[in-house]
């Protein structure tokens, strides 16, 4: 049935100038909508919420929440390495982006650091409006009760938040860059443009939240953190 409605739909469309391309911006939204409203739901609707909230695990483990190509991406590997010599132990929840998959050949970071790839579409969502609500991301941050979630920039913050409030564990934010000061890849035209008014604003309302209710805030430099 469900097929059969887009068939008809496009059909409609290819008869009705600008009918498509309005069809898509409807279902974008409608999707926008859905993610954004589902994590409303899950960071609400659990435990209350409070920037210094009491955390009463005994673990030294930290979930690491990234999506990156980990095999050309060095900063998580100094990050997690760094952590292991503290006496933490490292899991790191990623998309199995890399290249080749990280599935087919693992990485091997050294003792006490442990990857639990996804399936590749859990990126999805950082391709399409508003990009930081990953529901498979999510939903995998959820399985960990960890003393800590590590989240590698302001594409996964949302998600850590989210997992840290509902299993009462700390969120530490790690900007690698200042996001809505960023560019972002346009597919359309295979590079990198400057983002868009409504990208701008809803990355700077993350940037917000993310610094009201992080434990803590790592910035690559002193002036994006002043900001």
């Amino acid at each position: 049935m469900r097929l059969y409605i887009i068939n008809l739909l496009k059909r409609a469309a290819n008869k009705i100038p600008g009918l498509y391309s309005l069809l898509m911006k409807i279902n974008h939204w409608w999707e926008a909508i859905a993610n954004i409203s589902y994590f409303l739901f899950v960071y609400t609707l659990r435990n209350p919420i409070a920037k210094n909230h009491a955390v009463q695990k005994k673990s030294l483990e930290i979930v690491m929440l990234v999506v990156s190509d980990l095999r050309i991406d060095p900063r998580v590997q100094r990050e997690a390495q760094a952590l292991v010599l503290g006496g933490y132990q490292i899991k790191i929840i990623v998309p199995d982006i890399s290249n080749p998959p990280l599935l087919d050949v693992p990485l091997d970071w050294g003792p006490g650091i442990v990857f639990l790839p996804i399936q590749l579409k859990a990126a999805n969502y950082i391709m399409s409006y508003p990009y930081l609500f990953g529901r498979m991301m999510l939903d995998h941050a959820l399985q960990e009760e960890p003393f800590a979630f590590h989240c590698h920039d302001l594409t996964t913050a949302i998600i850590g938040l989210t997992a840290a409030r509902t299993v009462n564990s700390r969120c530490v934010c790690d900007f690698h860059e200042w996001w809505s000061e960023n560019v972002g890849y346009d597919i359309s035209i295979g590079g990198y443009v400057a983002h868009s008014g409504k990208e701008k604003k809803i990355f700077q309302l993350a940037e917000r939240l993310v610094m009201k209710y992080a434990d803590s805030v790592i910035t690559v430099c002193d002036s994006i953190a002043k900001e």
